[in-house]
């Protein structure tokens, strides 16, 4: 996790796979109750190629290691 704004409810990840960074929701997140990251956090994801504002990929299946 590189960032979350946990106001707005989403955050930019990095993978080592992918060239630039991946969006990602609160929607996106795997977990009961109240969906949120933290700055930092170690998550697993799988990623889409997608256009959301500047990012070329879209996080799925978000979840804390």
């Amino acid at each position: 996790m590189k960032i979350w704004h946990s106001d707005l409810g989403w955050g930019v990840l990095a993978s080592p796979d992918v060239d630039g960074e991946i969006w990602a929701h609160f929607s996106a997140i795997e977990a009961s109750g109240y969906r949120e990251l933290n700055d930092g956090d170690s998550v697993e994801f799988r990623y889409r190629r997608a256009h959301q504002d500047a990012y070329r990929y879209v996080a799925d299946s978000v979840r804390r290691r």
